[in-house]
């Protein structure tokens, strides 16, 4: 069952849409402000947002900016609801990292038909054997790999590097051999063993920023991706659908 998150201030937009869901058969959460909606959707990891605009201490637009900036939450498709109709609201939107941008009041079969086309897409990018996710892995080990080869070469930073590149070398490999497995036992096994390398690496990367050795702003960034990562191959490890 899919989960989607509402963040809306208005208790009618709330209920009208949780309803409307919930009979498609959806998992409906709710937010009532764009802060509450961000910390909801590191949590709760939905499939898809819905995201009003106007809204206190955070607003749409921020929110928006903001979850797609976090490796976390940055491939859940955002929606945008808003009572602005304008052609320049609708840009600003989607160069907020929107997907779709829905008007209100909105038509039904219309919301639904968006809402099934983006679900269509969150799942693929959570399956990890989709190219989307192949060439997020192969992305994410490339940037761990150069980050790495730019710190300072100090005893301690290089300890910590040259386990980080070990354990991203062999991540990738493995989690190739890991996709390409028919058997659905084997490949919860191998893909088990590749979700804890990735736990590992994620480990690593915790040391490496408490150290405080470095100040690279890329580390948080990459332990936040990896963290989630991690989480798409515990998802794996435990399904019972045929690769």
């Amino acid at each position: 069952m899919a989960t989607i998150l509402i963040i809306d201030d208005d208790p009618t937009t709330l209920g009208l849409l949780r309803t409307r869901l919930e009979k498609s058969g959806y998992m409906v959460k709710e937010a009532k402000d764009g802060q509450e909606g961000v910390r909801t959707a590191e949590r709760e990891r939905p499939d898809l947002i819905f995201l009003d605009v106007r809204m206190p201490k955070v607003d749409g637009w921020q929110a928006c900016r903001t979850l797609k900036s976090n490796p976390a939450t940055s491939q859940c498709p955002v929606v945008i609801l808003t009572g602005c109709s304008q052609d320049a609201q609708e840009l600003y939107g989607l160069q907020c990292g929107a997907d779709e941008y829905i008007t209100k009041p909105w038509d039904s079969k219309h919301l639904m038909q968006v809402t099934s086309q983006l679900l269509s897409r969150s799942v693929e990018s959570r399956d990890i054997r989709s190219e989307a996710s192949q060439q997020r892995f192969k992305q994410y080990i490339q940037r761990v790999v150069r980050v790495m080869g730019s710190l300072p070469k100090t005893p301690n930073i290089e300890l910590m590097a040259g386990q980080l590149l070990r354990l991203a070398t062999s991540l990738i490999a493995d989690y190739q051999t890991a996709i390409q497995e028919k058997a659905i036992a084997d490949f919860r096994l191998k893909v088990a063993h590749v979700e804890h390398q990735a736990g590992e690496l994620v480990y690593w990367l915790e040391l490496l920023r408490d150290s405080k050795a470095s100040d690279n702003p890329e580390i948080p960034m990459l332990l936040a991706e990896g963290s989630a990562l991690h989480q798409s191959l515990t998802d794996a490890s435990k399904t019972t659908r045929h690769p």
